[in-house]
């Protein structure tokens, strides 16, 4: 017993040397005063400050902290300025002796707050703007935004405003890859606006998650949750549809009965045609495997760059080709179309779907200012109008003894093999050459004997 009586002895003796000569309230007041005076309208201390104990270079130094508010006249009559801050003290021997004014916040005052029904208004058409990183998490729709039932703004300037706000979403979770989290998060919004008469805008937002509230955890498969879509994947789909809508309305395009067909109407199209109704007319031509797995809008990476660079640079495309180009090279399902200096072509690809032909992919290298020039009404090398008409195209079968034109001639050759992807393709052998070397060859360069 007399142990236990010796520790509470103890600790009154502290505490009492703790407050022994604490700063009293006039002479704080009188601190703050005397910092703020300049166009000071009210000053006063907040609540009744407290002790902190920190260690600091091996020992304990005690801090008394008392907060308080001034209001000040600023630049703006109808507003004044509340700057919230903290005095301190510092304890020395016996005594509390004056240590700093630690940093604080300012806001304007009497500034009519934003609407809070507009303000929700904004919060949802634009949630990009303050979700942060959950943009790429968060699935389906912002469930609620609501205001504190006293909300406090905060207004740096009076067309400058701060304010909390809590939100519901769903999110996928970032631990697992079979949950998502369904939460009450608070965020920070910050707002602005050109003046008094002009409407609110925001400009960030930042998520208090130290204090976000779980209301449910969900589980699900990898592949279900891979399948939703996060806030940022709608809003660029809806984007890009968007963009695809204000595409200029175009013909749609022919059945193409051959590779040809589709390659001849393409260059015709980029030659007549504006950037804008070039990207609409490859809109209606372009092959599926082109986009993204699931998608109509989003075209896979290398899918776009031949896009974009072709309907970027189509006034380059214009003056290097001829309305009926040369032919470097031609196979079945490419064509490789000379420029008019025959320094460069175009390398068209294809493909057959459903009775229909669909481009997948277009090389292109713009030329530069110099080849250009030298292009400028060359038509020397510009062809006539090539026959397009499909002709029967007749089978043929491994063992079949045809006639095969080359670059030197015509040869008797055999059917060795088949092309499983192209029905009009076949690897021919030389009867005359026993090497065993053989050439694939296109449906069009053979005949029956």
């Amino acid at each position: 017993m007399k142990k236990t009586h010796t520790l509470i002895v103890v600790i009154t003796l502290l505490q009492s040397t703790l407050i022994f000569a604490q700063p009293s309230k006039e002479t704080m007041a009188a601190k703050v005063k005397n910092e703020f005076n300049v166009d000071l309208i009210s000053h006063k201390l907040i609540g009744p400050g407290g002790i902190d104990r920190e260690f600091e270079n091996g020992v304990w130094v005690d801090y008394f902290t008392q907060p308080f508010e001034v209001v000040q006249k600023s630049e703006y009559p109808e507003f004044p300025v509340r700057y919230k801050a903290s005095v301190r003290y510092i304890k020395s021997g016996n005594t509390w002796a004056f240590y700093q004014f630690t940093v604080g916040s300012s806001s304007y005052l009497n500034v009519p707050p934003p609407d809070k029904n507009e303000t929700i208004k904004l919060l949802k058409a634009d949630v990009e703007k303050w979700i942060g990183s959950d943009w790429d998490y968060a699935v389906g729709a912002i469930e609620s935004i609501q205001f504190p039932t006293d909300p406090e703004w905060y207004n740096q300037t009076p067309n400058k405003v701060s304010f909390y706000i809590t939100t519901v979403y769903t999110r996928k979770s970032s631990s697992s890859n079979t949950e998502l989290e369904k939460a009450e998060h608070k965020y920070n919004i910050a707002m602005t606006r050109e003046d008094m008469k002009s409407p609110w805008k925001i400009v960030w937002g930042s998520n208090a998650n130290d204090i976000k509230k779980i209301i449910s955890i969900t589980k699900h498969s990898p592949e279900e949750i891979k399948q939703m879509k996060t806030l940022r994947q709608v809003e660029e789909e809806s984007a890009a549809q968007n963009a695809m809508n204000a595409l200029p309305v175009v013909s749609e395009a022919p059945v193409f009965q051959s590779d040809q067909q589709l390659f001849y109407y393409i260059h015709e199209k980029i030659l007549t045609s504006t950037p804008q109704e070039i990207e609409a007319h490859l809109m209606k031509v372009v092959d599926q495997s082109c986009y993204e797995e699931g998608s109509t809008v989003f075209f896979k990476p290398y899918h776009a760059d031949w896009i974009n660079n072709l309907v970027a640079h189509a006034a380059e495309y214009k003056k290097a080709f001829c309305p009926y180009p040369g032919v470097k090279a031609e196979q079945y399902g490419q064509i490789e179309f000379l420029n008019r200096t025959f320094t460069n072509y175009v390398t068209m690809t294809g493909k057959p779907v459903d009775g229909t032909w669909k481009i997948v992919d277009f090389r292109f290298t713009p030329p530069n200012d110099s080849m250009l020039k030298q292009m400028e009404g060359n038509d020397t090398n510009c062809q006539p109008k090539p026959d397009l008409t499909v002709k029967e195209i007749v089978k043929y079968k491994v063992g079949d003894k045809v006639n095969v034109q080359f670059s030197n001639g015509t040869f008797p050759c055999t059917i060795d093999n088949t092309d499983p992807n192209f029905d009009n393709r076949y690897f021919v052998k030389l009867d005359s050459d026993k090497s065993g070397k053989g050439y694939w060859v296109d449906a069009s360069f053979i005949s029956k004997k």
